[in-house]
């Protein structure tokens, strides 16, 4: 099958996020079962041209956006695995450092277009069109509107995926009405009209079919809850709407052979892996304590990812007895409290935590390597990588049971590769959880099975990959039936 990915973000390319780790997995992991991918992602001034191998192509675009025409050319590379990619150059949009902006509700939006003009120019045809997040939602929302009738589109089927609903590309009125795509909203009595006001809703709304990134996620954004203000929306489609589990690339994060560490190990060989706890305890400044639980934590110093719950938690662990905490990881525009609520715990306990404010790939693998357990008690999880990274890496989990989550991660004496929490409103569940995981940790044989267990966890793409195939068939017969009724 022929399957086009339109994405912000594609590792090893570009990535800010776990967005880019799935899209660089997950069509290699296709490619590996047999299908033509390829990807479509904006040519940013942060990558690497020379490094990655990215050259020109005769390619020439006129891309009409907002009432006026703008130029485009288009670059390719093959990345590892064999995906072609094609990389859509506009300086002004996109030949910044920076892949995420203030002004990038038009930056996408050209970029949806974009990539319509360029599937007009290949002489390649994909069967699917497989759109992510709010910034492709406009390219579902175009092909069904005002390109089904096209040659080059009346046969292409859609997938639109959530990766997370709480980013949506919002607009209103005066925007649209100069984008031209009133007529992508129904009209004022239809009772999803006030909802569609956003690219995230429109790419649900027209896609063939809808996925999101796990099983429970899937069911967790039907309520209002959850929903972000789009669970109506969500229910509408309830039809067509499939959770599929994220994975990762084994080849990309394996602790055998990963060159961010300073010593590499398996399951095996675990010797390795104290040792490079050691190793982290000295980078980040810790004393080197090797009977001392080390958690980690990796991600955006958010109000999504749970700070005030892991801030909460760890100051009631600290007051029972030793262990020490390093994290790493960014807030967000508007969320820098959040990095400051960490700072202050770092600072109450200058000898136990520690708190790099900055995203560092080859810190990021040494943590996911040195650590006892990993922590994540986000109040919402659509999927979640840091959890499968760290089972693939040793490293125990203690998530709160939310979205793939909850999925991924099992407490069971026997079968267990983890450790579950419930509570949302301060640490106290999330510290009673630590407790029980702490208390095998220090029955060292009993610890090591469990380890074992979370290193023998399948979280790679395979089962995943499998899915997604049958999710291209259900849009492609969708998509058919739906020809002869859109009108």
């Amino acid at each position: 099958m022929n399957i086009l990915f339109c994405a912000a973000e594609m590792a090893p390319l570009v990535k800010v996020g776990g967005l880019g780790d799935v899209i660089g997995g997950l069509s290699r992991a296709l490619v590996q079962r047999g299908h033509d991918v390829r990807v479509v992602i904006p040519l940013y001034g942060a990558i690497d041209r020379s490094h990655h191998q990215v050259k020109p192509t005769s390619v020439r675009l006129v891309v009409p956006t907002k009432g006026k025409e703008e130029p485009a050319s288009i670059w390719t590379t093959t990345v590892p695995g064999g995906v072609r990619v094609y990389l859509v150059e506009h300086d002004s949009y996109f030949g910044g450092s920076q892949v995420y902006t203030a002004n990038d509700l038009d930056r996408f939006w050209y970029f949806s277009q974009a990539c319509l003009e360029l599937l007009g120019h290949l002489p390649w045809k994909p069967h699917v069109l497989h759109c992510h997040d709010w910034h492709t939602g406009g390219v579902i929302s175009l092909l069904k509107s005002d390109l089904r009738h096209g040659p080059r589109y009346r046969s292409v089927a859609s997938v639109f995926t959530i990766h997370n609903l709480g980013y949506q590309g919002w607009f209103d009125y005066p925007w649209a009405a100069e984008a031209g795509i009133l007529g992508h909203i129904p009209p004022r009595e239809h009772p999803l009209h006030p909802f569609l006001w956003r690219t995230t809703a429109l790419g649900i709304y027209h896609a063939d079919a809808v996925s999101t990134v796990s099983e429970t996620y899937a069911q967790q954004i039907l309520t209002p809850e959850y929903g972000e203000g789009l669970d109506a929306v969500v229910r509408h489609r309830l039809e067509d709407l499939y959770g599929i589990v994220n994975g990762i690339d084994y080849e990309e994060f394996d602790p055998a052979a990963d060159p961010h560490l300073p010593v590499t190990y398996n399951i095996g060989r675990m010797e390795e892996k104290r040792n490079l706890k050691g190793t982290l305890q000295a980078h980040v400044g810790l004393p080197t304590e090797v009977e001392t639980p080390l958690l980690g934590s990796i991600g955006r110093l958010s109000r999504q990812k749970g700070i005030p719950i892991l801030v909460d938690g760890i100051e009631r662990l600290l007051a029972k007895g030793p262990a020490q905490l390093v994290v790493l990881g960014e807030a967000p525009a508007g969320e820098e409290a959040y990095e400051e609520m960490l700072r202050a715990l770092e600072a109450r306990h200058p000898t136990q935590v520690r708190v790099i404010a900055r995203t560092d790939e080859s810190l990021a693998r040494l943590i996911y390597a040195g650590s006892d357990l990993f922590l994540m008690p986000s109040l919402y999880e659509p999927c979640g990588l840091g959890q499968l990274i760290a089972l693939r890496y040793g490293t125990v989990p203690v998530v709160r049971r939310t979205g793939g989550l909850a999925d991924t991660v099992l407490e069971h004496p026997i079968m267990g590769n983890g450790f579950l929490f419930d509570g949302a409103t301060d640490g106290a569940d999330l510290v009673r959880t630590l407790e029980r995981a702490l208390s095998l940790f220090r029955q060292k044989e009993q610890w090591q099975r469990l380890v074992a267990r979370a290193m023998s966890s399948d979280v790679s793409w395979h089962r995943a990959s499998q899915k997604y195939e049958d999710l291209y068939s259900q849009a492609v017969k969708i998509h058919k039936e739906r020809e002869g009724t859109l009108g």
